[in-house]
């Protein structure tokens, strides 16, 4: 019986060690991911899109919403470089007026 017990300390020994690298690697994939959405290597539409990819939600169509200004902190970027996307993004749209 304590051959059996050993085995499965072993197998929890195991496991711990898998989600403890599991987590550092999303811990890396996390910091990884927050240097890129604030570097200024990157364009104001590469450092939003990785944050909307970050955090599974899409730039809001209304220039007035609160997460403008959530975005613009986040990624490094001013209040008007993150419009300017929101006006690129609804000026590519499919039926969206021409000026």
């Amino acid at each position: 019986m304590s051959k059996n017990f050993q085995g499965d300390s072993s197998i929890m020994r195991d496991f711990r060690a898998e989600m403890a690298l599991r987590q550092s690697e999303e811990e890396e994939r996390r910091r990884v991911g927050l240097a890129e959405q604030t570097s200024i290597g990157k364009t104001p539409q590469d450092r939003i899109r990785i944050w909307e990819q970050r955090h599974h939600l899409s730039l809001p169509r209304n220039p007035e919403h609160h997460l403008i200004n959530v975005i613009a902190g986040a990624t490094a970027l001013t209040r008007a470089e993150v419009l300017e996307e929101q006006r690129l993004r609804a000026d590519a749209r499919p039926g969206a007026a021409r000026a």
